[in-house]
């Protein structure tokens, strides 16, 4: 993401048959921050009914994305980021079985400088994906039923780059994420179903590692890279 604008706002845009998009750039504070937003949609379902079988006329499909970056100098050594992602699509077919997954991106960067050697990058994250089935038969709808499943997923990062002279560069930090997931929750579809409540047990995971390393340059055609990590992994069910 980013502009060529040289300053100067910008919007874009394209409408299509089945689809359309559109992308604001957009320089704020004098250049002191930067905001890009982008989105896409679709609306395909009307040429899916005007096609000449029975089971395609009777289904469904589309997709809609947005997302967007703010870039915000703080001053000279300060740089933040702020990026955000979010994506719906679905699908059923013959208004009987439907499927919808979401998507959600977000993270936050600071990039900061203590001087001409040494700086620091730091990243906090999350993602979460959903998905959810549909099972509908309007011939014995006491079967009907709703599937749900999701993963989150959170994340932190921390680097120090250190470069006390042109043949070195020190590389040293930590990275450690958590994820939460719902495997698996059966519900009925609406109050005519049957179906029997099932809701599994959901799990968590932490994995995370430190490490360091020294890219050397020993010669102008040889160089090395040394480096420690030290990873670990736990997972446990949910209370």
């Amino acid at each position: 993401l980013g502009s060529d604008n040289q300053g100067k706002a910008a919007f874009k845009g394209g409408i299509g048959l089945i689809n359309s998009r559109a992308t604001l750039d957009l320089p704020l504070g004098k250049n002191k921050a930067h905001l890009f937003i982008g989105g896409r949609t679709t609306y395909s379902d009307w040429l899916l009914h005007k096609i000449n079988d029975i089971d395609l006329m009777n289904s469904s499909a589309g997709f809609s994305d947005l997302n967007g970056q703010l870039v915000y100098n703080l001053n000279g050594n300060n740089k933040l980021t702020l990026f955000g992602y979010y994506s719906n699509d679905r699908m059923s077919i013959k208004n009987s079985t439907g499927y919808n997954y979401t998507n959600q991106i977000g993270s936050l960067r600071w990039n900061h400088i203590f001087n001409s050697s040494l700086f620091s990058s730091m990243i906090l994250g999350f993602s979460k994906y959903n998905y959810v089935t549909n099972g509908f038969d309007s011939t014995q709808r006491d079967e009907t039923y709703k599937i749900k499943t999701s993963l989150l997923y959170k994340t932190l990062k921390y680097n120090v780059t250190w470069a006390p002279s042109s043949s070195h560069l020190f590389d040293f930090g930590l990275n450690a994420a958590l994820y939460h997931e719902q495997p698996g929750d059966l519900s009925p579809y609406n109050s005519l179903s049957l179906i029997v409540p099932v809701k599994l047990a959901s799990e968590k995971a932490l994995e995370f590692g430190l490490y360091a390393s020294d890219n050397m340059t020993i010669t102008e055609k040889l160089g090395a890279e040394i480096g420690l990590r030290y990873s670990g992994y736990s997972s446990s069910p949910l209370s």
